[in-house]
């Protein structure tokens, strides 16, 4: 709670619920943040592997298409990211 607010009155009270769910909303987004790393790192991981099977083969198959289909989820993650992230800019403010 902010010590800066006056305590015992409507406004007040409002504002310290107000300025919580913001520190609540910025933490929530930063988890979220290192998430996105995360995972972007061990789908890398994987998409790597998958490549590294596909050229040491010489029938590549379904393979192809699992890469293609790893690599729209990480674009489709990649965007919603990007959305996350520009709504924390607009919060932090």
């Amino acid at each position: 709670m902010s010590t800066e607010q006056a305590t015992g009155t409507i406004t007040g009270l409002l504002g310290n619920i107000v300025d919580d769910t913001m520190h609540f909303v910025d933490d929530l987004l930063a988890r979220v943040h290192d998430v996105e790393i995360d995972a972007r790192g061990a789908v890398s991981g994987v998409v790597s592997d998958l490549v590294d099977v596909e050229g040491g083969e010489s029938g590549k198959g379904h393979e192809s298409g699992d890469n293609a289909h790893l690599q729209e989820s990480l674009t489709q993650l990649q965007a919603k990211m990007d959305e996350l992230n520009r709504m924390r800019g607009g919060t932090s403010a």
